[in-house]
């Protein structure tokens, strides 16, 4: 029975690389395959016994390679756009990618690149503040930052303050809201310092902040606030501020964008 098994394993191995157009056998007995020159067959022993089985060609390997590559990248596309249906929901936003940054060797984007490039989903990742006047780049750099780390399948979150205020505020909402801002890799507030005037809107902006700080997440600010306006803010926006600070400035935070209004100078 034993040697019966081990001839029908052999043949079993025999058949499953018969001699097509795509192979010639060798001087050695083995096939290979015409388009890449390398073995199409191998001899290998089994519990003593010599068979000869199908191995695959280098062509075919790279093809297989090939298909792998290409299914990940599909995967990664609708990954990407998947978090980008979550996370972005100003069609805007959607077109700020670095790919269509016009001046990759300002230090502005180089800083912004090399944030994206460094991020890690984790605590010990520190946030980003970019402040300066209206259209010098704030929003673009930051929601370059936020489409790269989506094409790399990091989760990210692009909003305005207002609408946020709104939406933590409503009853219906302010429960999805918190529990995304608990967990998404990378929060990203654009035009910060806008809205911040009532208690209730005070009261909120300090709880979404604070969520951030508290479970160690980064958060990623625009504002046209100075750092002079930080410094002398009153009583009830000290607190905010002090949290922000504490989550984006760092040896490469805050980064000042001056310059005139990049909007005004295409219009």
């Amino acid at each position: 029975m034993y040697e019966e098994f081990i001839a029908n394993l052999s043949e079993a191995c025999r058949r499953s690389a018969p001699a097509d157009a795509g192979t010639y056998v060798g001087e050695n007995g083995i096939l290979y395959c015409e388009k890449c020159r390398t073995p199409r067959q191998t001899d290998v022993t089994f519990l003593g016994h010599a068979l000869r089985v199908y191995c695959a060609c280098r062509c075919t390997m790279e093809a297989a390679e090939r298909e792998r590559a290409e299914t990940q990248a599909a995967e990664a596309r609708i990954r990407a756009g998947e978090l980008r249906a979550q996370g972005i929901n100003d069609r805007a936003y959607l077109g700020m990618t670095f790919a269509r940054d016009d001046r990759p060797e300002h230090p502005l984007s180089k800083a912004a690149r090399r944030y994206a490039e460094r991020f890690e989903p984790s605590a010990e990742q520190r946030g980003l503040m970019f402040m300066g006047s209206v259209g010098t780049g704030k929003t673009f750099y930051a929601c370059c930052i936020a489409n790269a780390l989506m094409d790399a399948g990091v989760s990210a979150w692009v909003t305005t303050v207002q609408p946020l205020l709104r939406m933590a505020g409503d009853f219906s909402t302010a429960e999805e809201i918190f529990a995304r801002i608990k967990s998404v890799d990378l929060l990203v507030l654009d035009d910060f310092g806008a809205c911040q005037s009532g208690a209730r809107n005070v009261e909120l902006l300090f709880e979404i902040v604070d969520t951030r700080y508290r479970c160690g997440l980064p958060l990623v600010v625009t504002t046209n606030l100075r750092p002079v306006d930080m410094r002398s803010a009153p009583i009830e926006l000290e607190r905010i501020y002090s949290r922000v600070k504490q989550m984006c400035v760092n040896e490469h935070s805050p980064i000042i964008m001056d310059g005139a209004d990049l909007r005004e100078l295409a219009a």
